[in-house]
């Protein structure tokens, strides 16, 4: 049940007017009904995997907060790792070789061995025991956990929940706040419009480049790769609002998973604006514990090399995916380089450097993050070598470079043109904030260019198979 298919709206205003309408004592157990609907309607047994892993994590969280020996705690954070990572990785080697790319449409097809979501809820999970360790109070009772688990919006591709912001949620009644719900409905829209309007729309000149080949010079080929870039964060970041979007119409605030990525200054701060839930997980349970390893110096650079080297296995095991994340991981170390470097003697730009500096660093990060996720995109490590080669050939402005750059300037200048706007007015989000007339518009051109250019035959969201 795709969330940009008939059924799901279907279910979901069914979902929505029994939620409200129910007495409070009911709500979670409703929503923990239709959350297993929901994934049970692409395959039931993908429903029991999730119950199982569920049950697992609350029975040792609970054991881990009665525990009483440093040994017992130990065993039990080692059970839960064992577990966890046990199975993902397990349905990880399974999927390996299982995935296949629809050429003609540029969609992820759902052939895989890998259950839908399956790395969000393990890490939900994993998470959740974890943070029970470190002292965050364990779930009162087994339903409100279930739905901290398993919760349908954020299911098949995040936002990861952490337990000390998500669960009390679950836990305590919700009344309906009005406000919330008009958040709600906001961002659902524009995660609809960045899907359907830019993601699916820039997917014509991916294909070209990355599935066909077709790129006739270098300056076709490097349209494709930022339309690859904002292709991905159209789909990605439209998942996310829509899964915010939902929850917040229930009455529950899932984490914010992107904060204007495309404005870090450096490759550090990128990692802190995209994919935020994810990075946080990464940053909590792998980053900082490396850091305070008594390793010596040289720790401060191979931590981020380490844990990005997981986030890139985290998508897929693959020697591609290893570089990936071995790519991201060495601008990073260079970032914390330079930092320590220039703090140890005293280096401060000043005058008009100090001004231009910032951007300077926007549009080198940018191209840095580009040029990795040209890696996750392409079919081999070979193609991805071909292309950065072509990417270096003249710039010839051929028919077809025009062409793609046209497609790449219309159905990315609305998304851009937000998110400068945002950036301008204090942070991701501020659009909703905006006055009512400004707002009024906003809206209505949205839904003057979804009736006349969106896409609604999606596939699957891109992040939904990782």
């Amino acid at each position: 049940m795709n969330l940009l298919t008939p059924e799901f709206l279907c279910f979901f205003l069914l979902v929505l007017g029994l939620h409200w309408a129910l007495p409070r004592r009911l709500r979670t157990a409703w929503l923990v009904f239709a959350s297993y609907f929901f994934y049970a309607w692409w395959d039931w047994r993908c429903a029991a995997l999730l119950f199982a892993l569920t049950a697992a994590s609350y029975k040792l969280a609970g054991a881990l907060g009665a525990a009483r020996t440093p040994g017992r705690r130990r065993a039990l954070i080692a059970a839960a790792l064992v577990l966890h990572a046990g199975v993902l990785i397990g349905f990880k080697l399974a999927a390996l070789g299982a995935d296949s790319v629809d050429v003609l449409r540029g969609r992820v097809l759902a052939e895989t061995a890998l259950p839908l979501g399956l790395s969000y809820y393990t890490f939900q999970c994993l998470g959740y025991v974890l943070d029970v360790s470190r002292g965050v109070p364990a779930a009162r009772s087994f339903l409100p956990y279930c739905l901290f688990a398993g919760f349908f919006a954020q299911l098949t591709a995040g936002p990861i929940g952490r337990a000390r912001v998500l669960l009390p949620q679950m836990e305590a009644p919700r009344d309906f706040d009005r406000d919330r719900f008009f958040e709600g409905c906001h961002l659902i829209a524009w995660g609809v419009f960045q899907k359907v309007f830019v993601a699916e729309n820039l997917a014509p000149a991916v294909v070209t480049v990355f599935d066909l080949s077709a790129a006739d010079s270098g300056l076709s080929a490097l349209v494709g790769v930022y339309a690859f870039t904002l292709q991905l964060y159209g789909d990605f970041a439209g998942y996310s609002n829509i899964a915010r979007g939902l929850g917040k119409c229930l009455g529950y605030d899932l984490a914010e998973n992107f904060r204007l990525p495309f404005f870090a200054q450096d490759m550090q701060e990128h990692w802190k604006r995209w994919h935020v839930s994810l990075s946080e997980w990464f940053a909590d349970f792998v980053y900082r514990p490396f850091v305070d390893l008594p390793l010596g110096y040289w720790k401060f650079f191979a931590a981020p090399l380490f844990t990005l080297l997981l986030m890139g296995l985290w998508h897929k095991f693959s020697l591609q995916m290893a570089v990936l994340g071995l790519n991201y991981g060495f601008w990073i170390a260079l970032t914390i380089f330079i930092k320590l470097t220039a703090l140890r003697r005293g280096w401060e730009p000043r005058g008009a450097l100090a001004a231009a500096l910032p951007w300077i660093n926007r549009f080198v990060t940018l191209h840095l993050v580009c040029a990795g996720f040209v890696l996750l995109r392409a079919h081999s490590l070979g193609q991805a070598a071909a292309l950065a080669g072509q990417v270096f050939s003249p710039p010839r402005p051929t028919p077809q470079a025009v062409d793609l750059a046209k497609r790449l300037l219309f159905f990315a200048s609305p998304l851009m043109l937000a998110e400068v706007v945002e950036f301008r007015r204090g942070g991701a989000g501020s659009l909703y904030r905006l006055p009512a007339i400004p707002r009024g518009v906003l809206y209505a051109g949205l839904a003057i260019l979804l009736l006349k250019y969106g896409r609604f035959n999606s596939g699957i969201f891109f992040y939904s198979k990782f």
